[in-house]
C-alpha cells in the first residue's frame, strides 16, 4: 500500500520538531558532562584566586553601599561583572562561593552558546558538539571558570554578542540586532576590548548590504551604544572622583609603544605565538574537520603553492621553538 504525498507544512513541522529534539539532547549531554566534571573537581572555597580579590571587593562594596566603586587595582570597566556577581550574592550574602557560582553559570552559558554559534554557521551536529566540548575542556577556560576572574564572563558574553549579530547579518531581524547590541554593550562594560565586536559587525554589515542611510544606521547602532556606554561610565567615574589609577595605564602606554621602531617585529612575534596557541586549543576541531579544511585549503591555494605554504608554516613554527629554546608555553 503506497502512502500519499506528505503536505509540505507537515513535513516542515516534523523536521523542526526533530531538530529541536536532537538539539535538546546535545545540550543536555554537554551540560551533564560539564556538571559531572565540576562535581569531581569541587571548585569551591571561600578564598580568592589570582586577581579576583579586587573584582570581589567591588561586588562587596556594591552590595553594602549600593554604589559601584572598583579598587585602584582595576584597569577595566568591570561593571557588568560586578552587577552579575551581586545577583548571586542576594540569596545568601557576599561570599566567594557565590561569586564562583556566578562565573560557573556564565561559563556553562558560554559553552552552550558555542553550540548554537557553530550550528548557525554550519548545520553539523557532530562538529558543533566537538567545538563546544573543546571550549568546555580548554585548560584555561575550565580553570578560570572556578574563579571570579573576568576572562570567562567576557568570553561568554562575547559569544552571545557574536551569535546574535551574526544572526542579524543573515536574517536582518530587529530582535537579533537589539540582543546583539545589548550583549556587545555588556562585553564593553566588562572589558574595553569588547569594542571590537560592534566595530567588526558594522564593517561586515556594510560590506554585505552596501551603503545606504538605513544600512549605515543599523551598522552604527551597536557601535554607538557601546562607545556611548563606555564614555558615559568614564565620565561618571570622573564626576564621582572614582577614576582608577590603572584605568588609563594601557592607553597612556600606546603612543610610546607605537613610536618604538621594534614594535612591528614584536607585533609579528605576538601574532605567531597567538596563532600557535590558537592551533593548539583548536586541535580537536581541526582534526575532526580536517577533511573539509584541507578541501577548502586546496581550493584557495594554487596547486603548485600548497605544499610550499605548508612548508613555510612548519618552518616558521620550528624556528619559533628553536628561538625560544623550549617547548610550549611560549610568551
Amino acid at each position: 500500500m503506497t502512502r500519499g504525498p506528505v503536505a509540505p507544512g507537515v513535513a516542515s513541522a516534523s523536521g523542526h520538531s526533530a531538530s529541536r529534539s536532537t538539539t535538546l539532547i546535545d545540550l543536555l549531554a554537554i551540560t551533564a558532562i560539564w556538571c559531572v566534571s565540576l562535581i569531581l573537581v569541587k571548585p569551591w572555597g571561600s578564598f580568592p584566586l589570582n586577581d579576583d580579590w579586587s573584582y570581589a571587593l567591588s561586588v562587596k562594596h556594591l552590595i553594602e553601599t549600593g554604589t559601584f566603586h572598583p579598587t585602584g587595582w582595576t584597569a577595566i570597566p568591570l561593571i557588568t561583572q560586578a552587577l552579575w556577581g551581586s545577583l548571586f550574592c542576594i540569596p545568601t550574602g557576599y561570599s566567594f562561593d557565590a561569586l564562583r557560582l556566578s562565573t560557573i553559570t556564565l561559563s556553562l552559558l558560554g559553552i552552550l552558546g558555542v553550540y548554537f554559534l557553530v550550528r548557525e554557521v554550519r548545520k553539523s551536529r557532530p562538529c558543533a558538539a566537538v567545538a563546544t566540548l573543546t571550549l568546555a575542556l580548554n585548560p584555561i577556560y575550565y580553570a578560570l571558570s572556578g574563579t571570579f576572574m573576568t576572562d570567562v564572563p567576557f568570553t561568554a558574553i562575547t559569544i552571545f554578542a557574536v551569535l546574535f549579530l551574526l544572526r542579524h547579518l543573515k536574517r536582518d531581524a530587529d530582535l537579533d540586532l537589539f540582543l546583539g547590541a545589548a550583549f556587545a554593550v555588556a562585553a564593553t562594560m566588562l572589558r574595553q576590548v569588547g569594542l571590537v565586536i560592534p566595530f567588526a559587525f558594522g564593517v561586515s554589515y556594510v560590506l554585505k548590504y552596501g551603503v545606504s542611510t538605513r544600512r549605515l544606521v543599523r551598522a552604527a547602532v551597536p557601535v554607538v551604544l557601546s562607545v556611548g556606554a563606555l564614555f558615559f561610565l568614564q565620565d561618571w567615574l570622573a564626576a564621582m572622583g572614582k577614576v582608577l589609577a590603572l584605568y588609563n595605564a594601557k592607553s597612556e602606554m600606546l603612543p610610546p609603544t607605537i613610536a618604538d621602531p621594534l614594535i612591528v617585529l614584536q607585533f609579528l612575534w605576538n601574532v605567531c605565538v597567538s596563532l600557535l596557541y590558537l592551533g593548539l586549543f583548536l586541535l580537536p576541531v581541526l582534526i575532526f574537520d580536517s577533511g573539509r579544511i584541507w578541501s577548502l585549503f586546496r581550493k584557495t591555494i594554487p596547486p603548485r603553492f600548497e605544499w610550499a605554504f605548508v612548508g613555510i608554516v612548519l618552518t616558521g613554527l620550528t624556528l619559533i621553538l628553536l628561538y625560544t629554546n623550549r617547548m610550549m608555553p611560549i610568551s
